[in-house]
């Protein structure tokens, strides 16, 4: 289960169970291979114990308060307080292990000492030996913002780099329609038709959803905003608020993180735009039609707009530039040899960089690979020249 800062206190400090708060990132590929490992845990654990997830993305505060430089990591907590810390991949038993730490630190009382001692034998024991022998450490994320991408582990085994830890579905989900002050200046209004205000488009008739995708800092958010002025309302929620280094607002749906198990949002994104993750994708439900809108961007300059958001937020990061580069290329690699196969998916590359200079013969691509019908105009003037703050040399 995923935590955000306002839960912390009640279901972390003010518990009386031991608790294992896993620090990760979205951008972070030992993060996603530990995905299914913390799952299963929290499944054999869950009588006696809790294990939670905090983006520190998303909770920059939290991963500020308990000094986390680098991701995986792993925070065992006891009566409020933290007892012991792990960063890096682990094996189940290790995670284990800092809970066993955590459940000795409770104060308990003796007529409880039976019951934990019982759920302490079934435990399995803590070692960290393979069929193969010692199991070698995994490696550990530097705190850098990072695409979402495919982890090959020591085993040979690819895993899913798609695996995240339960999502919340947002409660109260809205819909950003083009505000009354003009093209680029929006209002957040509740979610359903009755409420929506925007005038119907031949995009309206068709059965179809428009996914926003691409690298992270690739203007994934900037593309959600145009397609909202031009006629596709963004299908999105108030979980992520805008800042400095997205002040127009990040577009996002919390419950698109949940698509592996949890799809039926996507009845109420048809005739809506909705932003993910390309590595996601994999996940939607083949029995529908998608118009997909994918951002590339210079990637030099994507890693100079990440280090930048990093800095704001007081992140320092040690993996070099060249490595980044070579792993973003690398994915992307990977998506578009798979993507040929999926043909309920209809895709368009658009160039951050070129819609900037080029903005109408852009706009004018996009208009006709959604169909036409949106307001190219109202796209247009959406787009912020100041905002283009990390360029290529």
């Amino acid at each position: 289960m995923e935590l955000r800062e306002t839960d912390f206190e009640e279901l972390v400090l003010d518990s009386d169970r031991p608790v294992l708060v896993d620090f990760w990132a979205s951008w972070c590929p030992p993060c996603k291979m530990m995905q299914p490992v913390i799952e299963r845990l929290s499944v054999k654990v869950s009588d006696w114990a809790d294990v939670y997830s905090v983006n520190i993305d998303r909770n920059p505060s939290l991963a500020s308060q308990y000094q986390i430089s680098g991701v995986p990591t792993f925070v065992a907590f006891a009566g409020g307080e933290p007892v012991d810390r792990k960063t890096g991949a682990l094996t189940e038993n290790q995670l284990t292990a800092l809970l066993k730490k955590a459940l000795e630190a409770l104060p308990m009382e003796d007529e409880e000492g039976d019951e934990f001692e019982c759920i302490s034998e079934v435990l399995e024991p803590s070692c960290d030996s393979g069929p193969n022998g010692p199991i070698q450490p995994l490696p550990v994320a530097s705190v850098t913002d990072l695409s979402q991408v495919k982890y090959q582990s020591p085993e040979g085994a690819t895993q899913d780099a798609t695996a995240m830890c339960r999502a919340f579905s947002p409660s109260n989900p809205v819909n950003i329609q083009p505000g009354p002050n003009g093209p680029g200046k929006s209002y957040v209004s509740p979610f359903g038709p009755e409420t929506q205000k925007t005038q119907p488009t031949r995009l309206d008739s068709q059965d179809l959803i428009t996914i926003v995708s691409g690298l992270p800092r690739s203007g994934t958010s900037l593309m959600m905003r145009m397609l909202n002025v031009g006629g596709i309302p963004a299908l999105c929620d108030e979980h992520r608020t805008p800042d400095a280094d997205n002040p127009n607002g990040y577009y996002e749906f919390e419950s698109v993180k949940s698509i592996q198990n949890y799809s039926e949002w996507i009845d109420r994104a048809v005739g809506h735009s909705v932003k993910m993750v390309y590595t996601l994708l994999e996940h939607l439900p083949t029995d529908r039609e998608y118009r997909v809108v994918f951002m590339r961007r210079h990637i030099d300059e994507i890693i100079q707009s990440q280090r930048a958001m990093l800095s704001r937020n007081g992140i320092k990061t040690e993996i070099p530039d060249e490595e980044i580069k070579e792993l973003f290329e690398r994915v992307l690699r990977q998506f578009y040899s798979w993507l040929p196969s999926q043909t309920h998916l209809k895709l368009i590359n658009v160039s951050y960089n070129e819609l900037l200079s080029r903005p109408a013969s852009t706009i004018s691509q996009i208009n006709r690979h959604l169909g036409h019908g949106l307001d190219t105009q109202a796209m247009t003037q959406v787009i912020d020249h100041s905002l283009y703050r990390n360029r290529a040399a």
